[in-house]
This record gives structure tokens, C-alpha cells and sequence, in this order.
């Protein structure tokens, strides 16, 4: 009867946590679960993926390990939003194992207990890294244009050669990365 019942109704509930378990492991957006001080209470495979880690490697360890040293501030105010039942997103630089950086948009929601308050986040991880890559060089392509611009007029309206000079350097300077430089000027008549 209602042992019968009870086992009926444990074995619902594992069969349907473990359904949930595959579908949130088959998932392609990394989702990372935490408590109240950030601390990983589960991570799935895409997570994990995301930052170079085996299944299981991230629990227990604060999202603080994994987020880039300036992006810890970011990170801290995340939780604090979502401490604050307020959904919040933002995108934030994380150290994978091996190296390279991964800029991730993350997306945080509060977890809430039976009592109605909130005890953790959820947060769900989208890889930006390959676009925001394209953006930084797409935006460093547009500054050395317009400081080719900047110096095309610089020279054009430069009186004599060491005004062509001066200006070719000022201009140079924030274009070429090093610690001398020298104009050399040719006179081809």
C-alpha cells in the first residue's frame, strides 16, 4: 500500500531528475548553478566545455576562480542582483584552464527557497569570445583609418618638411607600438 506508494513516487521523482539532468547536460548554453556566496553547486557538460574543465570539476569552487581578475567587480554585482531577485545581465572575461580568455554574455536569475527567499543563482553562459574578437578588430581597423585620415591632413596642411615632421610623428606615435621613431624625408627632385 503506501510503502508501495512511496517507492512508486521516489522513483518518479529520480527518473524525472535524471531526464532533467541529460536535457540541462545536452543543453548548448553553459549552465552554471550557485548558492547565495557563488560558490558552484552544479555546472553542466557545456559549462565545464566552456572553460576547459571535466564534468563535475567546477562544484564546489566560487564563480570568483573562474572570472578574470578585473572582471570580479562585474561578477560580484551579478550575484547581488540576483541576491536582490533582480535578473540581470552582463558580459564578463573568464580564465579557461588552459589559457586563453572566453568573454561570455552571462545571464543570472535568483533561485528561491520555499520560503519565497532567494538561495542561489542560475545563470546561463552564451560564448562571445569569437565576436567580440571580430568587434575589437573592426574597431581597431576604424582608429588606424581615421588616424591615417588625421595624418593625411596633418601633412597636407604642414608649411615646411619639419612640420611634415612633427605632424607624421604625433601621429604615428598612437598608431606604432614602439619607443623611437624617426621621419625620414626625400626630397625626389
Amino acid at each position: 500500500g503506501r510503502q508501495a506508494r512511496l517507492e512508486e513516487r521516489t522513483r518518479a521523482l529520480q527518473e524525472s531528475e535524471q531526464r532533467f539532468k541529460q536535457l540541462v547536460d545536452a543543453a548548448q548554453e553553459g549552465i552554471w548553478v550557485m548558492d547565495d556566496r557563488g560558490v558552484t553547486t552544479y555546472a553542466n557538460q557545456r559549462m565545464a566545455d566552456l572553460l576547459g574543465y571535466a564534468h563535475g570539476e567546477l562544484s564546489g569552487r566560487a564563480i570568483f576562480d573562474f572570472v578574470d581578475s578585473a572582471a570580479r567587480p562585474e561578477a560580484q554585482r551579478l550575484l547581488a542582483a540576483s541576491a536582490a531577485e533582480r535578473p540581470a545581465t552582463r558580459e564578463l572575461r573568464f580564465r579557461r584552464r588552459d589559457g586563453p580568455e572566453l568573454w561570455a554574455t552571462v545571464a543570472t536569475n535568483a533561485i528561491v527557497g520555499r520560503d519565497g527567499e532567494p538561495v542561489g543563482t542560475v545563470a546561463m553562459i552564451s560564448d562571445v569570445t569569437e565576436r567580440k574578437h571580430a568587434t575589437d578588430r573592426l574597431h581597431r581597423s576604424a582608429e588606424r583609418l581615421r588616424a591615417l585620415h588625421e595624418l593625411d591632413q596633418a601633412v597636407l596642411a604642414a608649411g615646411s618638411p619639419a612640420d611634415v615632421g612633427a605632424a607624421a610623428l604625433s601621429h604615428l606615435r598612437g598608431m606604432v607600438p614602439c619607443q623611437r621613431c624617426s621621419v625620414v624625408l626625400y626630397d625626389f627632385r
